[in-house]
């Protein structure tokens, strides 16, 4: 809860009985007070196997110690963002499952397979049995047809969008394309023709 301390002292989360709800709901704290009110820490033997399951996928891992990211390799773009999002220094954990201090409550596995990605990204994946993370408005067939729901895989979390993408109600309106142009994105009644277009494409499965 480190990293969010800040926020919610902006926030003043104390003097309006906010909560902070950490690590994915793993720890849940009352602000009025500073009690932890519900808590869900990892076991050790959970962090083991998903240790050596990550390694040998060709990823990294993180978690949150005190005042630190502690990381399996700190030069990683992932890493480094969720360290810029929290605003805490990183350490690099040699020994990353003996080092860890426990109890702790959230492993964060350092990889995704967002967008276009090699095919054997998802099968190494998969095989770790790390969850997919899909945005249904890529998803489509070979014709432009958006896949079905039962195509998805079944460890699939699938969104509407992300937090760099328009928002859903852009995206259907074509909201976003006029600011595209007014920044030189798009410069042409045709460009933004094509891209409303792109958009509503195959609105049916």
């Amino acid at each position: 809860t480190y990293g969010i301390t800040a926020l919610a002292e902006d926030l003043q989360l104390k003097d309006y009985g906010g909560y902070i709800l950490a690590f994915n709901g793993g720890r849940i704290t009352d602000c009025s007070t500073g009690a932890i009110v519900f808590d869900q820490p990892l076991s050790p033997s959970v962090v083991d196997p998903l240790y050596t399951a990550v390694k040998s996928a060709g990823m990294e891992m993180l978690t949150y110690q005190d005042e630190v990211i502690a990381a399996t390799k700190k030069a990683n773009k992932y890493v480094l963002h969720e360290a810029f999002i929290n605003k805490m220094p990183v350490v690099a954990y040699d020994d990353f499952v003996h080092q860890v201090k426990y109890p702790i409550n959230k492993c964060l596995v350092v990889g995704e397979d967002l967008g276009v990605v090699p095919g054997f990204v998802r099968a190494a994946l998969a095989e770790a049995g790390i969850l997919s993370f899909r945005v249904c408005r890529y998803e489509r067939t070979p014709d432009g047809r958006y896949i079905p729901p039962a195509s998805y895989p079944e460890s699939a979390l699938v969104a509407a969008g992300t937090h760099d993408m328009p928002t859903l109600t852009g995206w259907w309106t074509g909201g976003d394309i006029d600011p595209a142009c007014d920044i030189g994105r798009m410069d042409s009644h045709l460009s933004r023709l094509f891209a409303f277009c792109a958009c509503h494409a195959s609105m049916t499965f």
